[in-house]
């Protein structure tokens, strides 16, 4: 069974039209003024709304069980920072590079040390995008443009001008559509796992 980087590779390795994320992003840093939330504005009551920082990005996703909260006055006082739905949430500092969609509807604000990539989506499918960040290419890209020294730090404006393929929408939708039954064929194939593991336990266990 190919993996997605297979795929991708076997897909688009002729292909030569490259781009700056900047010509198909808009780029939304968080909210770094008076209005940002203190340390006791936030806590992990469901009943706010959600502030997602660096460590809630997990295998592409957002981490629910673990998810920070603001009250929605606080929220409202955010000049910046607020995710929209097929969002991608970019880590600048400490953990660089992780990233994650936004998958929900919800209204949410991200912590500073992120960005927000909302990708123009009559050139890039947002998951097509989202899958090239976490491609060697990229991670390349990402340590020559990491400035810190004890702290790995990035600036939103170098990781604009990282490259990516672009090929037309069309081959994205296919390559995005692939991935997802990989994914769909890797999960049958961890639950048929657990479930002859379960078989074998209940045959042999007692």
């Amino acid at each position: 069974m190919l993996d997605f980087k297979s795929q991708f590779v076997e897909m688009f390795e002729t292909e030569k039209r490259y781009v700056k994320l900047e010509d198909v992003c808009i780029f939304i840093n968080g909210d770094r003024g008076k209005n940002y939330p203190s340390a006791d504005k936030i806590s992990k009551n469901s009943n706010g709304v959600p502030f997602i920082n660096a460590g809630l990005l997990t295998n592409n996703t957002v981490d629910w069980e673990n998810m920070n909260y603001i009250s929605e006055e606080t929220y409202n006082k955010l000049r910046a920072g607020k995710i929209q739905k097929d969002d991608i949430l970019y880590c600048l500092r400490g953990s660089l590079g992780k990233h994650a969609i936004i998958d929900f509807d919800n209204k949410g604000a991200i912590a500073s040390s992120l960005v927000i990539l909302r990708a123009n989506q009559n050139k890039i499918q947002p998951n097509f995008l989202l899958i090239q960040l976490g491609m060697d290419e990229i991670i390349r890209q990402q340590n020559q443009a990491n400035n810190g020294s004890s702290q790995p730090n990035l600036s939103a404006s170098s990781v604009k001008k990282y490259k990516i393929k672009l090929p037309d929408i069309e081959m994205q939708n296919k390559f995005v559509n692939i991935v997802k039954q990989i994914d769909k064929q890797k999960f049958e194939s961890v639950m048929e796992l657990k479930k002859l593991q379960k078989n074998i336990f209940y045959k042999w266990g007692r």
